[in-house]
């Protein structure tokens, strides 16, 4: 799957597009199995065991003129199987939308950090679907 996304932004507290400087590109996003992830975790990030999500940068060094790859969302889909609160689609998306804003720079590596990215998660979510977050993408 591959997603085409317009500016976004981020920097919590602000709209999207509002003084980003992220142009418009495209994301790949792969759907694998925990044994693939796992094996990527550990190969990339030197973490043992499965992963809900993962995010490659693969914007450096690119050349101008050429449509923008920010880069690839890895998503377990084992993972998000077991971590569904609604279905497995819905959970999906959700991943989707938070690998991207890895790659747009946002971390959730403490727990104010992890509160603020899913409250952006959500709101991009809300936007995509229109319809408040609760049906399905």
């Amino acid at each position: 799957m591959t997603l085409t996304l317009g500016q976004a932004n981020p920097v919590p507290g602000k709209k999207a597009g509002e003084g980003s400087d992220h142009p418009a590109g495209v994301v790949s996003v792969a759907l694998v199995s925990d044994a693939q992830i796992a094996e990527l975790n550990q190969r990339y990030l030197g973490r043992n065991g499965p992963t809900d999500v993962l995010a490659f940068n693969l914007s450096e060094g690119e050349p101008q003129g050429q449509e923008r790859v920010w880069g690839e969302v890895v998503i377990s889909v084992d993972t998000a199987r077991r971590q569904a609160s609604g279905s497995l689609e819905k959970e999906i998306c959700l991943l989707a939308v938070h690998g991207t804003l890895h790659l747009l720079g946002w971390e959730d590596d403490t727990p104010e950090s992890w509160q603020q990215m899913m409250a952006e998660t959500h709101r991009l979510l809300d936007l995509i679907t229109g319809n408040g977050w609760e049906g399905e993408c």
